[in-house]
């Protein structure tokens, strides 16, 4: 776009190249040595920004934030802190079009606090001509503390060819205050806790709080934690730092160049487990781990409190040089299979990645656990969310778990660990009935995960 004299942003391919099979009535997309032959490039052509029944990708909304026409930047007061009273905002509108102006646009504004809208409007938007810029001013009313986001929408004002009245063009968005800082549990505040150990159980129950946790001191994690009799969690916390590899990833031999890392994630058997309760109200676990692989510790700390409130923090320590880069940095719960529903405050409504996320906007979202993973021809990674502030499991009567963090994170939930979705050192022809679900949900709290990459898919990294 700096160079007026080039064009480029061309996709290979538009469509994912693929035919319907069929087994015991259950019907997936086939490729490569689907259909015989010895000459096969395996799934090489599914790489279409729409699937072979036109249905949209997740790629294909990052594709459309990239390509569309109308270009906001922010300026003037407010930028940077919270909006004063009879403040506002100015904007330059720029139209990438290259022959027609903005007349057809209609553009309105929303701010968001914490993701609820607290105001809306339509801009008073220019007819900006092909190539050029424009100032608007949007005048706001000073709203509450947090995080609040300015949510620009441009939509076509009336029918324009195949394009219906309504349909969005673009949209782009501003953080114009931050984040109010995260109180975490006041500990004077906090219910009384009760404990025993129980063979290799530790068992905390809340005094006020009806909330039960077992702990196994054995294998370092959590056994189970339930609120009312509900369970929430049937397992974790386990150190992370793998991905099931996609389709890219393979182009770069990922799975050999970062094994040892998948290695770290699975062999977590040598644990040293001390806990102790500071006073009646708090309870402090830590779980340290060796990682051989990498020749690391990983330690995780639990800080129970008699409300039910767990504070976890993470840590990882290596003192290999070298060491390949890491696909992620997590934790992985096990959530119990009741809890079917997931909403959350960042990036979607669908996935996102570190390099493929201006497409996904941050608000309030939700889905059922089942839509949050897209289902790729050849199962992979999938479901990923970004910049999430919290993210909350919970069953169809309202019963639930929420994390949150003092930092954004990278979280999915699904029914597939990914050694389920891990095609190994060789990418093998798979499809997604032969990926069976768990009997619990896999919910992947991350620090950060690489990108997805998509420059090529035969090197480049």
């Amino acid at each position: 776009r700096d160079n007026d004299q080039l064009q480029g942003g061309f996709i290979w391919d538009w469509v994912d190249q693929a035919l319907p099979i069929e087994r015991d009535g259950d019907v997936n997309w086939g490729y490569g040595d689907d259909f015989g032959g010895s000459d096969s490039a395996g799934n090489f052509s599914i790489n279409g920004v729409v699937a072979a029944d036109r249905s949209l990708n997740p790629h294909a909304w990052e594709v459309k934030k990239v390509y569309q026409p109308i270009e906001t930047t922010l300026s003037g007061t407010g930028a940077t802190e919270l909006l004063q009273p009879g403040s506002g905002l100015q904007l330059s509108v720029r139209n990438r079009y290259d022959f027609i102006d903005l007349a057809h646009i209609e553009a309105e504004w929303l701010l968001l606090v914490g993701g609820v809208e607290r105001a809306r409007g339509l801009l008073d938007l220019p007819s900006v001509a092909a190539g050029e810029e424009a100032d608007v001013f949007i005048e706001i009313e000073a709203t509450e503390p947090g995080e609040t986001t300015l949510h620009l929408v441009y939509r076509e004002r009336g029918d324009r060819g195949v394009l219906p009245a309504g349909h969005v063009v673009g949209f782009d968005e501003f953080t114009i205050a931050p984040a109010t800082p995260r109180t975490f549990v006041e500990q004077a505040k906090a219910a009384k806790i009760m404990r025993w150990e129980e063979g290799d159980l530790l068992r905390l129950r809340g005094d006020a709080a009806a909330f039960e946790l077992d702990f196994d001191l054995a294998r370092g994690r959590i056994e189970r934690f339930a609120i009312d009799g509900a369970e929430l969690l049937v397992g974790g916390a386990r150190p992370n730092f793998w991905r099931a590899p996609t389709d890219n990833d393979y182009g770069f031999d990922m799975p050999a160049v970062m094994g040892v890392w998948r290695q770290a994630s699975s062999d977590l058997l040598e644990v040293d487990v001390e806990w102790w309760q500071n006073s009646d109200r708090d309870v402090e676990i830590f779980v340290r781990t060796r990682l051989p692989s990498v020749e690391g510790l990983s330690t995780l700390h639990y800080h129970v409190f008699g409300n039910g409130e767990i504070v976890v923090s993470s840590t990882l320590d290596v003192s290999t040089l070298g060491l390949a880069d890491l696909p992620k940095v997590g934790l992985t719960l096990e959530a119990s299979q009741e809890l079917t529903e997931a909403s959350w405050f960042g990036r979607g409504p669908h996935e996102s990645y570190a390099d493929r996320k201006t497409g996904a906007a941050v608000g309030l979202h939700s889905l059922s656990v089942s839509e949050l993973s897209f289902p790729y021809v050849r199962p992979q990674e999938s479901g990923n969310r970004t910049d999430v502030r919290w993210f909350a499991l919970s069953s169809p009567d309202g019963r639930g778990i929420v994390a949150v963090a003092d930092s954004v994170l990278q979280v999915s939930a699904s029914y597939q660990e990914d050694v389920d979705l891990d095609g190994g050192l060789d990418k093998q022809l798979r499809h997604r009935w032969d990926v069976a679900d768990r009997p619990y949900v896999v919910w992947d709290l991350d620090l950060a995960q690489m990108g997805v990459g998509g420059d090529t898919s035969w090197g480049a990294r």
